[in-house]
């Protein structure tokens, strides 16, 4: 199955129209995503006693810190509960919880405040410290007989290998230090290659790249979970924790884990929702399973307590989106980014971006039979990109016009939008999209005549018009 594309309502946007759009997609899912984990995250919600819990591990982080500082030590080796499965006790000292030092880790979550008495007061904070948190089991890798090894080992397995690996699917560039690099997010710290694999994603659906794959989004899921099993001054084990990551994912409270970070762009929402749709199933029980696909074009339905929110937030996307007479019935919206600033040769410019913001039909079981999808956004999704990336063309680096094919008309494999072909109409907007095209990939607008749709628009740089490497006479 696939989502009907609706031709006849999608709309094309290019230079600042484009900008403006992509801003407010980022705007709309912050707003609805700090919902969320309100609504979660309150004296009323269901993690209200999980938020209690964080508190309290940073009350004890304050008290551990103060004794540190106030001894004038460098580690907190001392300072530990009765048991030897009590949070603090086991921590490899001169260890690193995540890429920092393990008290600069502790540091951190003492400085939160997450609550006032039982009244909720900081929800960004609850991603703040699932970071926090998650990093400091790094600290547990070298240490032995301790609950928390066992923890740190099983946060590693939900990372997907292949997603993952740095040579060659998760090739992010950290950016020089020319400047202190604050905030102290994914942001201001990575650049993405072209050829990364979320990097390209997140181009797409015209997000901005930040950090990648999100290990710290699985990382902050098993975190959650794991603090659903536990108290502050015991951590619970790995075999409890697991059916919770599974709860969390199929009932939808896995946007908690990642709220604060795509908020504080610390990753991007495609980057966060990728890595939980590509946790190994090994790493989890064998019943039951996660059976939902986390999709950026926002097509989930029942997700039980998040469900108003999430149902608010589809409505805001869509009326962002929309033709100027608002949005049609059982009709939903998503923005397909075709040419960037990032695949640009020689003297690249905002005015010749350009994208198409694509209707698709949500009726009757569209979406229902699409909730666990993977080809919408999961492994189906994510190795049709590979397969695009693989196989570039001749020439400068992969353009969103190719890369789009690969997922939508004309794909390797099952397509996100069925029959998606929308006509680039009226002519003043044919005549934008004709002068970006020209304008931004340095190709003659003569060349350009017939380009009146997104299939013979994009093939232009399918067909061997584009990209081919000139030799130079012998």
């Amino acid at each position: 199955m696939s989502f009907p594309a609706k031709n006849n309502l999608s709309q094309w946007r290019v230079g600042t129209d484009f900008g403006a759009t992509r801003a407010a997609i980022r705007q709309i899912d912050s707003v609805y995503l700090g919902r969320i984990l309100d609504t979660t995250f309150k004296q009323s919600g269901s993690l209200f006693t999980v938020g209690k819990t964080m508190q309290d591990i940073c009350t004890e982080a304050a008290n551990v810190v103060a004794q540190v500082d106030a001894n004038d030590v460098n580690n907190f080796g001392e300072y530990k509960f009765a048991n030897d499965s009590s949070l603090w006790a086991g921590w490899d000292n001169d260890g690193r919880g995540g890429s920092k030092p393990v008290l600069e880790q502790m540091r951190g979550l003492a400085r939160l405040r997450i609550y006032r008495g039982d009244t909720l007061e900081n929800p960004l904070a609850i991603g703040d410290f699932l970071r926090f948190f998650a990093d400091l089991f790094e600290a547990y890798k070298h240490t032995t007989g301790d609950a928390g090894k066992a923890l740190s080992q099983w946060l590693e397995t939900l990372q997907n290998p292949a997603a993952f690996n740095k040579t060659t699917n998760r090739i992010r560039v950290r950016r020089r230090d020319i400047l202190e690099q604050w905030p102290d997010v994914g942001a201001a710290h990575w650049y993405l290659p072209p050829e990364d694999v979320l990097g390209a994603i997140d181009r797409l659906f015209g997000y901005y790249e930040v950090g990648d794959i999100s290990g710290s989004t699985t990382d902050a899921l098993g975190a959650l979970a794991i603090l659903m099993t536990c108290d502050s001054k015991k951590l619970g084990t790995a075999d409890a924790a697991k059916p919770k990551v599974v709860t969390l994912a199929n009932d939808g409270r896995a946007f908690c884990a990642f709220a604060g970070m795509v908020i504080q762009m610390h990753h991007s929402l495609p980057e966060t929702m990728m890595a939980i749709n590509l946790i190994p199933p090994a790493s989890l029980p064998d019943n039951p399973k996660i059976s939902r696909i986390y999709s950026p074009m926002l097509t989930n339905a029942d997700l039980a307590e998040i469900n108003a929110d999430y149902t608010a937030w589809q409505l805001a996307r869509n009326i962002a989106l929309a033709p100027p007479a608002g949005p049609e019935a059982e009709t939903a919206y998503t923005l397909i980014s075709l040419q960037d600033v990032y695949q640009m040769p020689n003297a690249p410019s905002e005015s010749h971006e350009f994208g198409v913001v694509a209707a698709f039909d949500i009726s009757g079981g569209a979406i229902a039979n699409n909730n666990n999808n993977s080809a919408i956004f999961g492994a189906g999704f994510y190795n049709a990109i590979v397969t695009g990336l693989m196989n570039p063309g001749p020439g400068p680096a992969i353009t969103l016009e190719r890369l789009s094919r690969s997922v939508l008309a004309g794909g390797p494999q099952q397509v996100i939008l069925s029959n998606f072909n929308p006509p680039i109409a009226p002519d003043r907007i044919k005549t934008s999209v004709v002068k970006a095209i020209s304008g931004g990939m340095n190709i003659k607008e003569a060349a350009l005549g017939g380009v009146t749709n997104y299939v013979n628009a994009t093939q232009l740089f399918i067909d061997p018009l584009y990209g081919a490497i000139d030799a130079v006479p012998a």
